[in-house]
């Protein structure tokens, strides 16, 4: 059984933060992308997106995904889940472009 790529739009395909529709994301973004100081719930908004674009199936798409790969990726899952702080999200973006899967 062959896996298909998942289309931009479908559900397993990761929706960028800039397409957010409900008015809170994007603000929240903008202000950890211009060194603001952070509410509790933009690291919590900004948490939630980063889980849905790590959690994303299409990484796992990558025909160059090594074995170690595969662990730093399930490793950035984790980091994802239990993010609470500013420092939180900071590792979880370095580590998730030192990977190729820029979520900002």
């Amino acid at each position: 059984m062959s896996r298909t790529l998942p289309q931009p739009g479908s559900d397993e395909a990761p929706k960028y933060w800039m397409h957010e529709t409900g008015g809170h994301l994007v603000p929240a973004v903008e202000r950890y992308l211009s060194g603001d100081e952070l509410t509790i719930r933009d690291i919590a908004l900004i948490q939630s997106y980063l889980r849905q674009w790590i959690d994303s199936p299409v990484w796992e798409f990558n025909p160059y995904l090594t074995p170690q790969g595969r662990f730093e990726l399930a490793t950035l899952r984790t980091l994802a889940k239990n993010a609470l702080t500013k420092h939180d999200l900071d590792r979880i973006v370095r580590l998730a472009v030192d990977l190729g899967l820029d979520p900002l």
